[in-house]
């Protein structure tokens, strides 16, 4: 198995913002695309096999913007607090000999606007 790890920067969004975290394979249609957040690898946010989506989560604010054969984008509508921490795809690009790339968006940082009067 190879595996890439590519950092980001921290993406800083604030409460009810879309938040773009962006995910090319190195090869066009690769077998699977999976989406995860946090350090859990229980915590699979979505995965793509072919032309088919399986979403896990509940929220109904995630969505893939698959623009090109090779890009993954995973869009989170309306960020909450809740949506801060570490986001991972891995793309398996299906060979005899399984590869992985791996790319860690490093943290979104939610910023909660307070009012003052």
């Amino acid at each position: 198995m190879f595996s890439e790890v590519r950092h980001h920067p921290n993406v800083i969004a604030r409460v009810g913002d879309n938040v773009s975290l962006n995910c090319t394979s190195p090869t066009d249609n690769p077998s699977s695309v999976t989406w995860t957040h946090g350090s859990n690898p229980s915590s699979t946010l979505l995965r793509i096999e072919g032309q088919q989506m399986s979403q896990f989560d509940t929220s109904g604010r995630l969505s893939v913007n698959h623009t090109a054969e090779d890009d993954f984008r995973l869009v989170i509508h309306q960020v909450q607090q809740t949506d801060s921490g570490v986001y991972k795809c891995s793309v398996d690009v299906g060979h005899e000999n399984r590869h992985v790339t791996e790319i860690v968006v490093i943290g979104i940082k939610v910023i909660i606007d307070l009012l003052v009067d």
